[in-house]
């Protein structure tokens, strides 16, 4: 949500008085705590967001839908095996990409290929 869509939003509210920052760290959060993967897409969104406040609490939500345990805390709506799925919507929202091999043995090969120029 943009400063201009918050604007629409919040117009004649007193849910301004939390700020657009503050609110959308408070959807953050619920998010996190519904522990849901259909709240994946928002929170990858919100990575993006020029506030580190939203920036911070999306990045917590989303650990928290991925992290061991998630399906106790959900309950049955659960979260569990959505790590990757996370980890796949993160990486190709920033131009990245994950391959995968399970091959015929026991381990599974994981791919991040490196982008000349990236980060080391």
């Amino acid at each position: 949500m943009n400063e201009a869509a918050w604007d629409e939003f919040s117009r004649g509210s007193s849910i301004r008085r939390a700020t657009r920052a503050g609110f959308l760290r408070n959807v953050a959060v619920a998010l996190g705590n519904w522990v849901a993967p259909e709240a994946v897409p928002a929170l990858v969104r919100a990575l993006e967001d020029p506030e580190p406040l939203v920036r911070g609490h999306a990045a917590w939500a989303l650990g928290r839908i991925s992290s061991p345990g998630a399906s106790e805390r959900g309950g049955e709506r659960g979260g569990t095996g959505s790590g990757l799925a996370i980890a796949r919507q993160v990486l190709l929202a920033h131009g990245g990409a994950i391959g995968v091999d399970s091959g015929r043995g026991p381990a599974t090969v994981f791919t991040l290929p490196a982008v000349e120029g990236g980060a080391s």
